[in-house]
């Protein structure tokens, strides 16, 4: 899967969450996610968090009241309420983007410890036997460190 594809799917279920949350203003309360589940749409998670804590909606008279970009705040709501998500799916949502970012967390890991060793071979610090056994231990602590995801 190409990255525009990956990149899509991840903003979709962004959206599909925040969007789940605007049609049942009580999800805000059940949710697990954390602020840094958002990657794309961060801005307006927050700005949906703590307005649903000062609130307890998303009465968008109210979030145009507070909100000094009225226009923007205005085309993300309709962009979110367009999408149209099951709610009943919203902790299978949920999951999935803990998920998705896990796995992103994960490749990050690893190609910071490949990056390391391989300075290292290039430096002639190991050898190539050596490199090789430090990325087959790479990819087992990987594994053991993010096998919950």
């Amino acid at each position: 899967m190409n990255e525009y594809n990956e990149l899509k799917r991840y903003n979709d279920l962004e959206c599909s969450i925040l969007s789940c949350i605007l049609i049942k203003p009580d999800f805000m309360e059940k949710t697990v996610l954390e602020d840094k589940h958002f990657v794309n749409y961060q801005k307006i998670w927050i700005f949906m968090k703590s307005f649903y804590k000062k609130f307890g909606n998303f009465d968008l008279t109210l979030m145009c009241s507070v909100c000094k970009n009225q226009r923007k705040l205005l085309m993300y709501i309709k962009d979110l309420i367009m999408m149209e998500p099951t709610i009943c799916h919203f902790q299978e949502y949920e999951n999935q983007l803990i998920y998705l970012f896990n796995e992103e967390e994960k490749d990050k890991w690893i190609i910071k410890k490949t990056y390391e060793t391989t300075c290292d071979l290039w430096t002639r610090n190991i050898t190539t036997k050596e490199f090789k056994t430090k990325i087959d231990d790479i990819y087992s602590q990987a594994n053991e460190i993010f096998k919950k995801y």
